[in-house]
C-alpha cells in the first residue's frame, strides 16, 4: 500500500505491506524536478535510488529464477533467506541514511525522507512474508482499467451494486493471475453455485476458488 491513512482503520489482524515504488517515486520526482544542467549523480536523492534499485534488483533475480514455477514451501524459504541475507542489510542502510540526512535538508527531499521512515514498519514487511512484493505496482496494474473505467461508468446504482462489481472484478483478475480462462471459470463457478444455491450458507467454497488445485483442467490456460 502507499501512505494514505485510511488503511490504519482497517482491523489490527491485518498486517499492511508498503510499497518502495512510491517510496522510490518520491525522489525520482525531486531529479525530474531539477534543471537539465544539474549533476544529478551527487545528489541525496540519486542516492537513496540507487539504494532501493539494489533492493529491486535483488527482487528482479528472484522472479527470473522462479518465472512459471509454483511457489511451493522451498521457493518461498529461499525467497525468505535471500531476502534476510541480502535485501534486510540494504533496508537497514536506508533507513539508517534517511535518519543520518533527513534534517540536513529540506523541502521534497526531507518529505520523501520521512515519508520512507514513517513507513519504514511497513516497507519492512516483504523482508519477513516471503508471498509478498516489495511494491504493489502488479495490483495497481490490474485495477488501473477499472479506475479509469469508473469516469465512463460514473457510478454504480446501489451501494449493493458497487459491492458485487468489486467481487466480480476481485474473481477476474485473481482468476487471470491464477492462468485460468476467466470466461470458462465464471460459467463454471456461477453453474457450481447455482447447483447448490438452497445451500451457499453451508458449502466448502474453497475448491471453488482460482487458486484451488481442485479445479478442471479445463479451466487452465495450457502454455
Amino acid at each position: 500500500i502507499d501512505g494514505c491513512q485510511g488503511y490504519n482503520k482497517l482491523p489490527a489482524s491485518i498486517e499492511l505491506a508498503g510499497c518502495f515504488a512510491h517510496a522510490r517515486r518520491k525522489y525520482t520526482d525531486i531529479l525530474d524536478s531539477l534543471p537539465k544542467n544539474t549533476n544529478k549523480k551527487d545528489s541525496l536523492a540519486e542516492k537513496a535510488i540507487e539504494m532501493i534499485g539494489k533492493l529491486y534488483a535483488i527482487e528482479k533475480q528472484l522472479t527470473e529464477k522462479y518465472e512459471g514455477k509454483q511457489f511451493d514451501e522451498q521457493a518461498l524459504k529461499d525467497i525468505h533467506q535471500t531476502r534476510q541475507k541480502y535485501s534486510k542489510p540494504i533496508c537497514d542502510d536506508y533507513f539508517n541514511w534517511c535518519r543520518q540526512n533527513k534534517n540536513k535538508t529540506g523541502g521534497s527531499l526531507f518529505k520523501a525522507m520521512q515519508y520512507s521512515l514513517n513507513e519504514e514498519k511497513k516497507l519492512r514487511v516483504f523482508l519477513d512474508h516471503p508471498i509478498c512484493e516489495i511494491d504493489n505496482n502488479r495490483a495497481e496494474r490490474y485495477i488501473k482499467p477499472y479506475v479509469t473505467g469508473r469516469k465512463a461508468w460514473l457510478f454504480a446504482n446501489s451501494t449493493r451494486g458497487a459491492e458485487s462489481s468489486a467481487m466480480i472484478f476481485s474473481l477476474v483478475i485473481t482468476a487471470k493471475e491464477n492462468k485460468l480462462k476467466i470466461f470458462d471459470y465464471l460459467v463454471y463457478l456461477f453453474g457450481q453455485l447455482a447447483v447448490n444455491r438452497h445451500d451457499l450458507d453451508k458449502i466448502d467454497l474453497e475448491p471453488l476458488m482460482p487458486w484451488s488445485d481442485q479445479l478442471p483442467d479445463i479451466l487452465r490456460i495450457n502454455k
